[in-house]
Parts: C-alpha cells; sequence; structure tokens
C-alpha cells in the first residue's frame, strides 16, 4: 500500500488485501480510486453482510468480493492470489478453486483450465534470474520471530518447483533448484529432505547417504526418517528398513524409527526379525513396557499373527 500510494512504484497493479476487503472503506477506495473492476455500488459496498447460500454455505464479504471481481473482470486482466493466502480464502461461490490456480513465482494465476499446475519457466525465471532474496542467510540480518516465520514462503515456491520437475523425471534439475533452496535458507530442513528422497527415487542410496551426512546443521535422522518414509510409498520396503536402522545407529532412542520397523515387521508377519528388534530395543529402552508386552505376547507358545 505504501509502496504505490507514496513511493508510486508498480500502480499499474491493483492489489486487494483480502482481510481489510471485509470493510467498506476501503473497497470503495478500491473501486474508485484504484479501478478494481466491482459491480456493486457505493451505497451497496457500505450495507454489505454475511450471504447464506442454499446449500448452507456462508459468504463473507471478501468472498463476494472475490465473486464481483472475477466476474465484473471477465478474463480482461490477469487475476492473481498470492501463495501466502490460505486455501479457505481461495474460494469462488463457497468452492475453492485450486484446481484453476497457475503457480507463477510468489503468485497463482486464476485460469479457465482446470487442473492445478506450475508455470516452470516463468517461475524458474523469476526465482533465478529476477528476485535477489538479499540478507535471508546473512546471520548478522537481525530477523525477529515472525520474520523467520514469513522466510519459508521462498522455500515453498521453491519446492514446489522442484517437485514439478520430479514428477516430470527431470531429476538433475530438481536437485539443482533444491541446492538453491539450501543456498538461500540453509536452516530450513525441507529442501534437505527434498533432495535425497530424490536420491531415493532415483536408486542411488550412496549419494543420498553422503547428502544427508554431509548437511550441517540439520537433524540427520528427521532426514533419514523422511527419505525411508519416502521409500516405502514408493515400494521399496527393504531400503526404508535399511535407512530406519541407520537411524537407531545414530539415535536408539529414535522412537518414530523404531515403530515404523515394528509396525512393518508385525504386518509381514516376521516374527524373527520382530522379536530381534524388540530384544535389541529393550536392552537400550528398558522402561518401554509396551514393547515389553508385545514381545512377550509373540515369544508364547502357539502364537499366531492376527489375520
Amino acid at each position: 500500500w505504501f509502496l504505490q500510494q507514496v513511493e508510486k512504484i508498480r500502480t499499474d497493479v491493483r492489489v486487494v488485501n483480502l482481510s481489510l476487503a471485509n470493510t467498506d472503506w476501503y473497497m470503495r477506495q478500491q473501486k474508485n480510486i484504484r479501478g478494481v473492476p466491482l459491480s456493486f455500488t457505493d451505497h451497496q459496498l457500505e450495507n454489505m453482510n454475511l450471504v447464506q447460500l442454499p446449500n448452507g454455505k456462508v459468504l463473507r464479504v471478501q468472498d463476494q468480493m472475490i465473486i464481483s471481481i472475477l466476474e465484473t473482470n471477465r478474463w480482461k486482466y490477469p487475476v492473481y492470489f498470492s501463495t501466502t493466502v490460505q486455501p479457505d480464502n481461495r474460494v469462488y461461490k463457497g468452492e475453492s478453486i485450486d484446481n484453476h490456480l497457475m503457480m507463477e513465482g510468489m503468485v497463482y494465476l486464476v485460469v479457465p483450465k482446470e487442473g492445478k499446475t506450475v508455470n516452470v519457466q516463468k517461475t524458474e525465471e523469476i526465482l533465478l534470474q529476477k528476485m535477489k532474496f538479499r540478507g535471508l542467510s546473512d546471520p548478522e540480518v537481525y530477523k525477529d520471530w515472525n520474520e523467520a516465520n514469513m522466510t519459508v514462503n521462498y522455500s515453498g515456491i521453491f519446492l514446489n518447483l522442484a517437485d514439478t520437475l520430479r514428477k516430470a523425471r527431470e531429476y538433475e534439475k530438481a536437485i539443482q533448484i533444491a541446492e538453491k533452496n539450501i543456498e538461500i535458507l540453509p536452516q530450513d530442513w525441507r529442501p534437505y529432505a527434498f533432495i535425497s528422497q530424490v536420491y531415493g527415487q532415483m536408486g542411488e542410496m550412496q549419494k543420498a547417504y553422503e547428502f544427508i551426512q554431509n548437511s550441517k546443521g540439520i537433524e540427520k535422522e528427521r532426514l533419514y526418517f523422511n527419505l525411508g518414509y519416502t521409500l516405502k510409498m514408493s515400494g521399496k520396503e527393504d531400503q526404508a528398513i535399511e535407512v530406519m536402522y541407520k537411524i537407531l545407529s545414530l539415535n536408539p532412542k529414535h522412537v518414530p524409527a523404531f515403530k515404523f520397523l515394528e509396525a512393518t515387521y508385525y504386518l509381514k508377519h516376521d516374527r524373527d526379525s520382530l522379536e530381534k528388534l524388540l530384544r535389541n530395543w529393550l536392552a537400550k529402552n528398558p522402561e518401554d513396557d509396551s514393547s515389553a508386552a508385545l514381545l512377550g505376547q509373540i515369544t508364547k507358545p502357539g502364537f499366531t499373527f492376527p489375520r
């Protein structure tokens, strides 16, 4: 608001703050001064209320503003939502429009065609050539709690682009985008997890292990667990089991890795592996009564796994 009204930067763009869109004075200003396409008269804007649809859903004033803007604009100008807008605010007549959004950098373009996508070329150009990210990775630049939390929005854009490339099997390019993410925000664990997962999907387990081991300042157990879970979901159960044991070698008290293995062996009806796992776990975690009870159960004569 300040940049446009005072500094006169990008006055060709109409920006509507959805929280303020619930107030009459703001929307009258947007319509009469900023030229936002709206079908409501000033009198109507001053008397807006909640509207209940026949299906019981309630339209807030901001929801009605979105409807009016989209219908009055009729595709004359491109309409975007910021990627920081919450999904429950990206609605049209009470229904989500997420399947009509195409990501372009830090914004979603509303498009007629259904199917949420990423404009790879444009997003890559914006992230790698236009945006500057000054001070984000510099520890000398102070960031309060709110600012630090806001920086993760940048990771979301990088990882969305990288994941789109991963799905297209452009693995090396996907890794390069995630590496750029790390360069800009080295404290965020998510791009590290993404890269290790891509290596796992490629079948490059040694590269995945080396990458995790060389990741500085990031909890390695967390990266290994994400890798193992991804392998499990990809049908690579044996490799997932191997990864979980790596976690237990680093941290013998890592409950998620143990529970993963326990559930895997139980569902496979692999009593020998389950018994060995439980005995090793209890040797280092003797206070775990539930695991002791399970060991006692499976070692009883005549025990059979439920079908």
